[in-house]
This record gives C-alpha cells, sequence and structure tokens, in this order.
C-alpha cells in the first residue's frame, strides 16, 4: 500500500499546547509535509536511541530516557520498527511486523529466522497480531532484551463524534475495541516472546520508558470519558487523570508504584529526560483551565487568544521524594515560537524572537549566552544539536549542527534525494548516523495545487558523521525487505 506525501504548510493548534493529542491516521490517510519532514518523523529531541552501549555502563543504578518512540528504536547494533500498515494474516485476522536493520550486515530483515516463513500467520516470531497487541504498540531494547508493550493510541485529549444505534433499552454506542496494555520480553532475534505482565484495564501508558540498569519505567495513567448526546449523534470526550511514575521489578515481575506525577499546579507533566537520578519535565501552565467540552467547542482564533498568557515550565522530579521544582519557563506567543531541548547537564532554548539559543544550567537554574542562531531544534546527536532556521520555507530543507562544546556550526546542505525535502534522521551508532535519504515514490500529477507523492519505501542509509556535517553524499545504502516504519 502506498503512502500519500503532501508538500504543503501544515498549521496545527497543537503547537502550543504541549501534549495535545489530534490522534493517529491510518496508513493510507497520513499526509506528511515534506517542509516538516524532520519535524514529522522525528520531532522527539528528548529520545537517546545509543543504547546498547549505556546498557552495559549502567552499572550505579542511574535513571536515563531510555525511548521516547513509539513504534521504533534504535540500538547500537541495529534498528527495530513495527510497521505501521496492518497486513491480512493466514486465518483471515490482521496484524503489523517486527522489522530489524542490521547495521553491519546493512541489511532489513523480518525478525524471524524460520526457513521459508512467509510470516502471514502468528506462530512467526516477526508478527505482532492487531488484536492482542493493539494499534500503537512500544518496542524497545534493554539489558539484551527486546520488549514490545501491547498499546491502543492514546485517546487522551481526543473528541470522537459517532452515530448511535437507537436500542430498547436506549442509546448504546460501539467503542473501539480496548485490549489491556501488556508487557512482552523476546531474545533480540524475537524468538521466546513471553507475556510478563497485564496492566489494569483501562489503565494507559505514555511513550517514554525509563531505566535504571535493572528496572523499567513507565508512566501510567487513567483513561476517562464523557459524553454529549443529541438527536442522531453522539460526541465522547477523552481526558486523562491519576498520572503516576511506576517501576516494573525484572526480578520478580510485580509493578510498582515510584510517585504520582500530578501536582498542585494543575499542569500536565511529560518527560524530557534525565538527570542524576532526577526526572526533567516539561508541561504548560494555563491562566485557565477548561473542560474537554468547552475545548472542543472553541474557535481556533479563541483558543489562541486564550492560551496566549499560558506558558512552557520545565521542573527537576525528585522521584524519591516525589517533590518537583521548577527550573524554567517561557511565555507561550502565538505568534513566535520556542524550542528546549536537553544535553548532559543543560536545557537549551532557542527563542524564535531574539534568534539566539541559551543554555540553562540544570543544577543551578543559571541561564548562559550559547549561540546566536535563529533554529528549531530537531534533536541531537552525541555532542551535536541540531534543526532548521525558524524561517525556514518550502525553498530551503538543509539541517544546521551545533557542538555544544566548541560552539562551531556545520551547515548540512544534503536533502531528500527524489523531493528535496529535510532528511530523516533516526540516531546514532557510533561514528555513524542512520538517515532516511530518500524516497522510492511518484508525484501524484491529478493534485494540481499541492506536491503530493505517493510512496512505495523510504530508503535508509548509514553514513558518517564528519560526511553528514560536510555534506558529503555518502550513505550506505540499508537493502530494504519492507517499506520503511
Amino acid at each position: 500500500m502506498c503512502k500519500k506525501i503532501v508538500i504543503a504548510a501544515i498549521v496545527s493548534i497543537c503547537l502550543v499546547f504541549t501534549g495535545c493529542s489530534t490522534g493517529q491516521p491510518k496508513e493510507e490517510e497520513k499526509q506528511i509535509n515534506v517542509k516538516d519532514t524532520g519535524r514529522q518523523e522525528k520531532n522527539n529531541t528528548k529520545a537517546d536511541n545509543t543504547t546498547k552501549e549505556k546498557d552495559k555502563t549502567n552499572v550505579k543504578g542511574e535513571l536515563q530516557l531510555l525511548s521516547s518512540q513509539r513504534m521504533h528504536f534504535m540500538s547500537e547494533a541495529g534498528y527495530y520498527y513495527i510497521t505501521e500498515e496492518e497486513k491480512e494474516l493466514k486465518d483471515g485476522t490482521s496484524g503489523r511486523h517486527i522489522m530489524y536493520m542490521d547495521f553491519a550486515a546493512k541489511q532489513e530483515v523480518y525478525l524471524c529466522a524460520e526457513p521459508g516463513c512467509k510470516h502471514n500467520n502468528k506462530n512467526c516470531t516477526a508478527v505482532l497480531a492487531s488484536e492482542e497487541f493493539g494499534d500503537a504498540p512500544l518496542i524497545f531494547v534493554c539489558n539484551d532484551t527486546l520488549y514490545v508493550v501491547s498499546r491502543e493510541y492514546d485517546k487522551e485529549g481526543q473528541t470522537r463524534t459517532g452515530a448511535i444505534v437507537i436500542e430498547e433499552d436506549g442509546y448504546s454506542y460501539v467503542e473501539d475495541l480496548e485490549i489491556p496494555v501488556a508487557l512482552y520480553s523476546m531474545g533480540l532475534d524475537g524468538t521466546n516472546r513471553t507475556k510478563e505482565y497485564t496492566f489494569e484495564q483501562g489503565i494507559m501508558l505514555d511513550e517514554d520508558v525509563l531505566y535504571d540498569g535493572k528496572d523499567i519505567y513507565f508512566v501510567t495513567k487513567k483513561i476517562n470519558s464523557s459524553s454529549d448526546k443529541s438527536s442522531n449523534q453522539k460526541t465522547t470526550y477523552y481526558t486523562a487523570s491519576e498520572y503516576e511514575l511506576v517501576k516494573y521489578q525484572t526480578e520478580n515481575a510485580k509493578l510498582a508504584k515510584v510517585c504520582s506525577l500530578e501536582f498542585e499546579d494543575n499542569i500536565r507533566w511529560h518527560i524530557e529526560g534525565c538527570h542524576n537520578n532526577n526526572v526533567i519535565l516539561y508541561g504548560t501552565k494555563y491562566n485557565k483551565n477548561l473542560t474537554p467540552e468547552e475545548q472542543d467547542k472553541l474557535e481556533k482564533e479563541e483558543l489562541w487568544e486564550w492560551s496566549r498568557d499560558s506558558k512552557e515550565v520545565y521542573a527537576c522530579l525528585d522521584p524519591v521524594q516525589g517533590s518537583i521544582k521548577e527550573i524554567y519557563s517561557i511565555e507561550n506567543d502565538p505568534n513566535l515560537d520556542h524550542s528546549v531541548v536537553m544535553s548532559g547537564d543543560y536545557l537549551y532554548i532557542s527563542d524564535e524572537k531574539t534568534g539566539k539559543i541559551e543554555k540553562l544550567d540544570i543544577e543551578t537554574g543559571k541561564i548562559q549566552k550559547f549561540v546566536t542562531l535563529n533554529m528549531r531544534f530537531f534533536g541531537t546527536l552525541s555532542d551535536k544539536l541540531y534543526g532548521v532556521p525558524w524561517e525556514q520555507q518550502s525553498d530551503d530543507h538543509t539541517i544546521y549542527f551545533v557542538d555544544i562544546n566548541s560552539e562551531k556550526i556545520d551547515h548540512c546542505t544534503l536533502v531528500n534525494h527524489k523531493t528535496g525535502g529535510e532528511l530523516g534522521i533516526i540516531g546514532e551508532t557510533g561514528n555513524q548516523v542512520l538517515a532516511i535519504y530518500d524516497w522510492d515514490a511518484e508525484k501524484d500529477k491529478e493534485i494540481k495545487d499541492e506536491d503530493v507523492y505517493d510512496v512505495k519505501r523510504k530508503q535508509y542509509g548509514l553514513i558518517d558523521k564528519k560526511d553528514l556535517y560536510q555534506s558529503k553524499d555518502r550513505f550506505e545504502k540499508i537493502e530494504m525487505k519492507g517499506a520503511g516504519e
């Protein structure tokens, strides 16, 4: 099945609201703005995907952010991802596949070693049956074990309107099939799959996974729904409550509460990273709290106006004490934006208004000058920050890298071969970077006003960091089996 890729500006109300969810479209409906390809695919600046080496060195139990991705994870030796598209299985049901890119072999394979397997039945180690694993599973590696968490799409903040079936006892509404969240473990080759733990019904997990060298940490929440009925349809509003940081104890396969993530500030906190066994959080503080019904009924202009006096807040959480301390805040401006990324002991803050980047010492709270560069962050690579200028338009998709030690700025002019869009940087392994450098795609000639592409496959390659920073197009191509994540 092909993906429709759109080159067009996408303006979302969620740009102001941290944690706002617009839902996940089905694969055939998914649209990607080529100008914002890096933002769409890799706009998660807190992800730390080079885990293999860290697992071996994390002997002191230091808490670290293992992953903040949903259906893909990069280790030192290879890249795992779960396909977005469901395929029909032999028994008539559907499922997704676990794919693996072996960096040494430069080859992508189904995570299955069975000779002659067609990967279309539930016994295949690469198959994740949708009725068991849901629409939005998590995948990650730690301690030489591959984990998959069964998970439906997160409905927090969503609104759904659908037809109501009138029955003898009144109204009824059929929801999507809900499966309980469950944690599965398996070998790195997908064998010996075991369901280790099943969460309570109605509990949902955020995408962040923490690790202390022994136990695995998640953010849990309870999904609630409220309804507003009319004569022929029903609107359901989804909210979340009872946010907690919990840890799965690998020795006894039990779940233990670490601390609550609800405080008297009415802020929906998300995880940015870890620092000295503390957890760095971020969230949006509003001057007024709206009910889901009120927020849904507001026009976009009113919503922007309502958020004008809100601010983005960063805080340090002591998980042992369950206490929180604010370390930084910045006012939200509907007309100007800001971007924050964490690396090492600092938060780096890029302000569109000033065109400058500052760094904040997490321990002391002191803000220092860094570099003058009008850049929106995409993420980090070891000792580099990277992103694009705020004013970057559709005719320029090049990327800037800033060294956090020397403050040297490198301008990479490499772009997607087919479309000229931004490179899709995935992560790093040693001295190389894995990136999506091209698409097997054809332009849809029937759509005149926008550049729309039917994408059959994404092309991945490894490139030496030095070549990437110096704009030398020397990608080592990964031989692909699938269409890419």
